[in-house]
């Protein structure tokens, strides 16, 4: 008997691995933090903000340039911009329902990337970025604001979410 040999990952495959770990945890700090917790502002934005700022990112640098990128109908350009004080406060349902709705646009972006398209170059923001290069810079920027709010629940209520990693 003969045994198939797994399918070899492509790139885009172990981005998308990469990039779904951080959403993953991103869902999991929405729905777990406190709710005592998820307004503290002690010196640093509070997670509500740093959770928006990371998911309105990924909607505007991982997806189909082609396709329009609307704002969610409650942006705050001064949440988005970590402004100290920003309001109104998005809530937890806004935040889970515009996490899953940019979670299917990154979907939708890695169903439809080639080998090809994923390293050719494009203006974006005014700067020359392949889409691996947009992909691989989200994952580290959101990683980079999970770990400040696991920090602060660390701080606030000496526990933390649970890192989800490969295994």
């Amino acid at each position: 008997m003969s045994q198939s040999i797994p399918h070899k990952p492509t790139l885009i495959d172990i981005l998308r691995r990469q990039l779904e770990k951080p959403i993953a945890m991103l869902h999991d700090i929405i729905k777990e933090c406190p709710d005592d917790v998820w307004l503290v502002d002690d010196g640093i934005a509070p997670i509500w903000q740093q959770a928006y700022h990371s998911i309105f990112s990924l909607n505007a640098w991982v997806r189909d340039l082609s396709r329009p990128f609307d704002e969610p109908p409650f942006h705050s350009s001064e949440a988005q911009a970590l402004v100290k004080g920003a309001t109104p406060v998005i809530t937890r349902e806004q935040m889970a329902g515009y996490l899953r709705l940019v979670e299917g646009e990154c979907n939708y972006f890695l169903n439809n990337l080639t080998l090809e398209l994923l390293i050719e170059e494009e203006k974006v923001y005014g700067k020359i970025w392949t889409p691996a290069d947009r992909i691989i810079g989200q994952i580290r920027h959101v990683q980079h604001h999970i770990g400040a709010m696991h920090a602060t629940l660390r701080r606030k209520t000496n526990a933390s979410l649970q890192w989800i990693g490969l295994a």
